[in-house]
């Protein structure tokens, strides 16, 4: 499974490059520093924990360049002519079997591009702006809306090779309609919830639906589902609800975190000084939750991934309370504070070490 989340992440990346060479154009978390060749060379190849490391740190530095994409996309094409009605109803058709496709090429030949990936790649913008537009999220929550990983995952498995058993179908139908109805039941109950809250009932819903997916499929295609997942993952990072991200010490990235939050909330200096203890828990809780993701993986756990996703963001909602429960806000913005949708990253870098220049001998 852990392979299937690489390839997913890959393929997420590659897309991305393709769309970033056309324009010439993954929350928050204590992520490793970015990999050079140089590093990578002292690294254990095929060590699976390592190769998701890189994957994941090059989701995150591409994210902002998706955001800047999607929006270019959006004033060079109109989604209306750009997303492909399928004959089934299903708004990925043949979108899906085009990216199954390329997730069987990726699994056999890593530096592959695909041929359609340009086209696959401005569609699959698209569509995602259209689901967004659709069911009212931002383009980050695309892919939790049934007609995100439900749909993918349906029309991917139309004339799956090979072929899914009746049972397999019907399971596939099954977590379906119950990612449906718990949709459906998130939107009548959001009431008094901020933004990311409901995300979070979004995120649970959603990974549950994957989840139930995969437990009922051989395991090529689970891993299948999971590389989709992964996929949209990647893909899904700083489209629409705003992303951020820092590198450097502790003291630097708490310094960062609390201009950007203050930016974001619309706080004055005198109610920005309150911010930093509630960053610095705040980072203190990401680094536990990446912490147990890290060992998770190493011992070949599986959901470790999805786990450390929940984590993260509980970790901002309880921020976002204590801020509400400490700070006294304005109207305007404590609406700020509830539509907070921006997610933060970071990557934990040792402080230089100051080195005294030596005295020369008179």
């Amino acid at each position: 499974m852990l392979r299937g989340f690489a390839i997913g992440l890959f393929v997420s990346a590659a897309l991305t490059l393709v769309v970033c060479k056309l324009l010439d154009r993954g929350g928050a978390s204590a992520e490793p520093a970015p990999v050079t060749a140089k590093d990578e060379a002292k690294g254990t190849p095929g060590d699976p924990v390592a190769d998701l490391a890189r994957l994941r740190t090059d989701n995150e530095a591409l994210a902002k360049q998706i955001a800047d994409a999607r929006v270019a996309l959006a004033k060079t094409s109109d989604p209306a002519t750009v997303v492909k009605k399928d004959p089934s109803g299903n708004p990925w058709g043949k979108l899906a079997k085009d990216l199954v496709a390329f997730m069987k090429e990726a699994k056999d030949d890593p530096g592959h591009q695909p041929k359609r990936g340009q086209e696959m790649m401005m569609e699959m913008f698209a569509l995602m702006g259209t689901i967004a537009k659709k069911y009212g999220v931002t383009m980050d929550e695309a892919m939790l809306t049934p007609d995100g990983l439900p749909a993918l995952v349906m029309a991917a498995f139309e004339d799956a090779d090979p072929p899914l058993t009746d049972a397999e179908r019907a399971a596939l139908e099954a977590a379906t309609a119950e990612a449906t109805a718990g949709w459906e039941a998130l939107q009548k109950d959001k009431e008094g919830k901020s933004r990311l809250e409901s995300r979070l009932d979004m995120m649970k819903n959603g990974l549950a639906a994957a989840d139930a997916m995969k437990a009922a499929l051989s395991p090529g295609h689970a891993e299948t589902v999971g590389t989709m997942q992964a996929m949209g993952m990647g893909m899904s990072g700083g489209m629409g609800g705003g992303f951020y991200s820092s590198s450097g010490d502790r003291e630097k990235v708490k310094t960062d975190f609390s201009v950007q939050w203050a930016k974001t909330l619309k706080l004055d200096p005198s109610q920005s000084a309150a911010l930093e203890p509630i960053v610095d828990e705040y980072l203190s809780a990401c680094d536990a939750v990446t912490d147990e993701w890290s060992k998770s993986m190493g011992s070949g756990q599986k959901g470790g991934e999805s786990k450390m996703m929940l984590g993260k963001l509980a970790a901002q909602i309880a921020a976002q309370k204590r801020i509400a429960g400490t700070v006294t806000l304005t109207p305007a913005q404590q609406k700020a504070l509830a539509g907070w949708t921006t997610t933060y990253s970071y990557w934990n870098q040792p402080a230089p070490v100051k080195v005294e220049p030596k005295e020369t001998e008179k």
